[in-house]
C-alpha cells in the first residue's frame, strides 16, 4: 500500500481498489473505457484541457472546475437546458406559486382594509390615490424583499450543512464532490431574491388598486353599502371558465395529435409543449374565473344554506354581504386543492399503471443467484467471437459441489430462511461459446433442444409471436399506445418465452414458490408440467417440443418445426402474476428421466424475511456472489404515494384556512361582539362560525379538486388513456376532510362569551 486515491465520481461509502492491468493473476477485465489519474506532478489548465478534448480525451480536472474559463470558450451545447425543462420548470413554478399569491394576497387585502381609516384620513389631507396605491404596494415590496432574504437564508444555511449529504444520497455525490468547496450562485440568489420582490409587490396591486378607490365620507362615518354583486362579474367569470375550459380540451385534442406524429419528432415535441402549457394555462384560467365569480358562488352558497334553519341563513347572508372579507377563504381552499388534486392525479396514474404492471423475476421476500456455463476455450474479451467443441462448452456447466458451497454461504449469513439449488435444462442460444461470429448458432450446438412452448394465442399482439400478431402490427405499429400493448384482453406481454424447464420434486417446488401449493406438487408427483405462466399453457395441457435452439431463440420462433412433441397435463401457478419470472415451467426428476431431459445447478433461491442486512450483502459479495432481488420490495406503492401527497395538502390546505378564515374571524370580530352582547347563545355563534367555515372549504375543495381533475385527466388520456387512474379515495378525503375538519376545529375553539366593543367611526 502506497497511498489512498479519492476518486469524485465514487460514493463516499464505496471501497474502491485501484490496480494495473495484469497485476491480478487469472483476472481477465472486460474490455471498457480507460481512465488514468494524475497524483502528482503540475496541475493541467484550460488551454491544456481543450487540446486533450481534441484528442477525443476527456478532462476532469479540479484546478480548473475551481477556476473556471469564461463562458464565451466553454462549449454550452450539451449543458444548456432543454425547452422541456424549461416547460417543467415554468410547469413546477406555477404550480408552486399560484397558492402562495393568492394566500399572500388576500393577506394584503385584509391589511389593506383594516387600513381603510387611516387612508381615508390620508385622503381627507389632500393624498391622491397614486399616493393611497403606493402606501399599500410598498407594504408588499418589503414583505416580499424581507421573505426573500428570510428563504435564501434557510435555504443556503440548510445547504451548507447538509448539502454532501443529500448529495449522497440522491446522487451518490457526483454532482456535490465534483466541484469541491462551497460555492454561492451569487446571479442566481439575486434573480430569486428579485422574484420574492416582485411576487409581493404582484400579490399587493390588487389591494392596492382597492385601496385608492376608498370612499373616504362612507368610511369616516363608519358606514358602507350592502355588498352587490354585479352581473358584470357573473359574466367575465362565465367568460373566463369557457376560456379555460375549453383550453383544456383543446390541450387534450394537441396531446392526442402528438400521438400520432412518429416521424416527425420536432413537430411531435411542438405539439406535446404546446398541449402541456395550453391545458395548464387553462387551468389558471379556470381557477381566475372561480376568484373572479366568488360573488356569485356566495351568492349560491347563501341560496343552499338558506334552506338549513334561521342559523344557515344568517350564516349565508353574512357570507354574501360581507363577500369581501370571505373571497379570500374560498380562493385559498380552491388554488390549494387544485395543485394537490393535479398532483396527485397526475403523478399517480402513470405510477399505479407501473405498479400493476410491475414484472418482478423472483417473488417478494426472495433472491436468486444465477449461473452461466463457462467453456474453458471462450474468451469474451476476443475482438472475435467463435463457437467452442460441444465437449468443451457442456465441460463448463457449474459443478454441484462449487454451487452446493455457494448455497451455504449464503445460509451462513442467517439472514436468510432457506437457500436452495434449482436444476434447470441450460439455454443454449443465450450461452457463450455457442455462436460462430456472424451471431448464427454453430452446428454442434443447434441439435433438437426440449422445450416448454409457448401458447401463440395466449401472447400479446406486440409481441409478434403469433401469425395474426404480426398482421395486428402492420396496422399497429406507427401508433401503438399502452392500451394497445395489452390486447388481446388477457393476454401475456412476453416478448421472449423462456428456453429452460426447471427440474426438481417438492423442495425445489416449495422454495420457488416462497411456500406449499398442494395442486401444484400433485401435478408434479402425478407427471404433469407446473406452470409459472400462463403463456405456456394450452387449455390445462402444457406442450413438451423438441427444436433446434435456431427454432426457438429471440429472433425466430417456428414451433411448427418441432421434431417431438409430448402433451402433459399442467397446472398454472395463479400466485405469480409477473410475465418476467424468473422461471417458465417445472417438471418433477421422474418425468425429466422418462422423456430424457438432463438438467444442471444453474441456480439458487433465497427466501428471507424482513430485509437482508448490509453487512450479510458486503459478506457474499466478498465471496463473488451477488444475488439478484429484483421483486419489486423496493417499488413505491402509489397509494402510499398519493396518501403523502394528500397529506401534505390538506395540511397546508388547512392552514392556509385558518389564515384566511382567521383573518375574516378578525375583521368579524365587532359583528360577533355584537351578537354577544344582545344575549345571542354561544350555540347560535358555534353553529354561525362553524357553519360558514364548512360551507367556503367544501365549495372551494369541489371547484379546485374538479379543475385538478379535468387537467390530470387531459395530461393523463394525451399521453396514454390507460394512464388515467385517479386514487379516489385520497381525493376523497381531502375534499371532504379539510371542511370537516375545519368546521369542528371553529365549533370548539370558539369563545363562550365577548365583550362589547362600540364601533367607532373614526380610531
Amino acid at each position: 500500500m502506497v497511498g489512498v486515491l479519492r476518486e469524485a465520481s465514487r460514493r463516499i461509502s464505496e471501497d474502491v481498489v485501484y490496480f494495473k492491468s495484469g497485476a491480478l493473476v487469472g483476472f481477465k477485465p472486460a474490455p471498457t473505457d480507460s481512465y488514468y489519474f494524475q497524483v502528482a506532478g503540475t496541475a493541467p489548465n484550460w488551454a491544456q484541457v481543450q487540446k486533450l478534448n481534441k484528442l477525443g480525451i476527456a478532462v476532469v480536472a479540479r484546478s480548473v472546475l475551481l477556476n473556471p474559463p469564461p463562458q464565451s470558450e466553454v462549449n454550452q451545447g450539451p449543458m444548456a437546458a432543454s425547452i422541456g425543462t424549461l416547460i417543467g420548470v415554468l410547469f413546477l413554478a406555477t404550480l408552486v406559486l399560484l397558492p402562495v399569491i393568492v394566500l399572500a394576497g388576500s393577506a394584503f387585502a385584509f391589511g389593506a382594509r383594516r387600513q381603510t381609516r387611516t387612508l381615508a384620513v390620508l385622503s381627507s389631507l389632500g393624498a391622491n390615490t397614486k399616493l393611497l396605491r403606493k402606501v399599500t404596494l410598498a407594504s408588499g415590496v418589503w414583505l416580499g424583499l424581507i421573505g426573500g432574504l428570510a428563504g435564501l437564508s434557510i435555504g443556503v444555511t440548510g445547504v451548507f450543512f447538509f448539502g454532501p449529504n443529500l448529495a449522497d444520497i440522491w446522487s451518490g455525490g457526483r454532482n456535490w464532490f465534483n466541484y469541491p468547496g462551497f460555492h454561492l450562485p451569487t446571479v442566481t440568489l439575486g434573480l430569486a431574491l428579485l422574484a420574492a420582490v416582485i411576487l409581493g409587490a404582484v400579490t399587493s396591486l390588487v389591494p392596492a388598486i382597492r385601496a385608492s378607490k376608498v370612499d373616504v365620507l362612507a368610511t369616516l362615518r363608519g358606514s358602507r353599502a350592502e355588498g352587490q354583486v354585479r352581473i358584470r362579474s357573473g359574466g367575465g367569470a362565465l367568460i373566463l371558465l369557457l376560456v379555460g375550459v375549453g383550453a383544456i380540451i383543446a390541450s387534450l385534442l394537441i396531446l392526442l395529435r402528438s400521438g400520432g406524429l412518429v416521424g416527425d419528432y420536432q413537430l411531435k415535441q411542438l405539439f406535446q409543449i404546446t398541449g402541456v402549457l395550453l391545458g395548464l394555462g387553462g387551468a389558471v384560467v379556470t381557477i381566475i374565473s372561480f376568484i373572479v365569480g366568488t360573488g356569485w358562488i356566495l351568492k349560491a352558497i347563501r341560496r343552499v344554506m338558506s334552506g338549513f334553519g334561521s342559523t344557515a341563513n344568517y350564516a349565508g347572508k353574512d357570507l354574501l354581504y360581507n363577500r369581501k372579507r370571505y373571497s379570500p377563504v374560498i380562493a385559498s381552499v380552491l388554488t390549494v386543492t387544485f395543485v394537490a388534486s393535479f398532483v396527485a392525479s397526475f403523478f399517480y396514474g402513470p405510477a399505479k399503471s407501473g405498479f400493476d404492471n410491475y414484472k418482478y423475476e423472483w417473488l417478494p421476500g426472495q433472491a436468486g443467484l444465477e449461473y452461466v456455463v463457462s467453456p474453458t476455450e471462450f474468451d469474451p474479451s476476443a475482438s472475435t467471437l467463435k463457437a467452442v467443441s460441444a465437449e468443451n462448452f457442456w465441460a463448463g456447466v457449474p459443478k454441484r459441489d462449487r454451487v452446493d458451497s455457494d448455497r451455504k454461504l449464503i445460509m451462513s449469513t442467517d439472514a436468510f430462511d432457506s437457500a436452495t439449488v434449482i436444476d434447470t435444462t441450460v439455454d443454449v442460444a443465450n450461452s457463450g461459446g455457442t455462436t460462430n461470429s456472424d451471431s448464427t448458432i454453430a452446428p454442434q450446438f443447434d441439435v433438437p433442444t426440449p422445450f416448454v412452448v409457448y401458447n401463440p394465442d395466449r401472447a400479446c399482439y406486440y409481441t409478434g409471436l403469433s401469425p395474426k400478431s404480426q398482421e395486428w402490427l402492420q396496422s399497429h405499429v406507427s401508433s401503438m399506445t399502452s392500451s394497445d400493448m395489452k390486447e388481446p384482453a388477457g393476454c401475456v406481454a412476453v416478448e421472449d418465452p423462456k428456453r429452460t424447464i426447471v427440474v426438481g420434486d417438492s423442495r425445489e417446488l416449495n422454495a420457488i414458490l416462497k411456500g406449499k401449493n398442494q395442486t401444484a406438487l400433485d401435478t408434479l408427483e402425478n407427471g404433469g408440467v407446473v406452470l409459472f405462466n400462463k403463456l405456456y399453457d394450452y387449455s390445462g395441457k402444457a406442450k413438451v417440443s423438441w427444436l433446434k435452439p435456431s427454432d426457438y431463440s429471440w429472433s425466430a420462433h417456428n414451433l411448427e418445426n418441432a421434431t417431438k412433441v409430448v402433451a402433459l397435463k399442467s397446472y398454472v401457478v395463479e400466485k405469480i402474476t409477473s410475465s418476467s419470472f424468473h422461471y417458465s415451467a417445472m417438471i418433477s426428476r421422474k418425468t425429466a428421466a422418462n422423456l430424457g431431459i438432463e438438467a444442471y445447478p444453474m441456480s439458487v433461491v433465497a427466501n428471507y424475511s424482513g430485509g437482508v442486512p448490509q453487512a450479510a450483502t458486503d459478506q457474499l459479495n466478498g465471496r463473488n456472489i451477488y444475488l439478484s432481488y429484483a421483486n419489486g420490495t423496493g417499488v413505491q406503492n402509489p397509494e402510499d404515494f398519493a396518501w403523502i401527497v394528500i397529506l401534505l395538502a390538506s395540511l397546508f390546505s388547512m392552514a392556509s384556512t385558518g389564515i384566511a378564515l382567521g383573518l375574516s374571524q378578525i375583521e368579524a370580530r365587532t359583528d360577533k361582539r355584537t351578537l354577544s352582547a344582545i344575549g345571542a347563545p354561544r350555540s347560535f355563534r358555534v353553529r354561525l362560525v362553524s357553519g360558514q367555515a364548512f360551507a367556503l372549504t367544501i365549495t372551494g375543495s369541489l371547484l379546485g379538486a374538479g379543475t385538478g381533475l379535468m387537467l390530470g385527466a387531459a395530461m393523463l388520456n394525451g399521453m396514454d388513456s390507460s394512464l388515467a387512474q385517479f386514487p379516489w379515495a385520497q381525493l376523497a378525503t381531502l375534499v371532504l376532510g379539510v371542511p370537516v375538519v375545519t368546521a369542528i376545529a371553529f365549533w370548539l375553539f370558539t369563545p363562550r362569551s365577548l365583550k362589547y366593543e362600540t364601533r367607532q367611526a373614526l380610531d
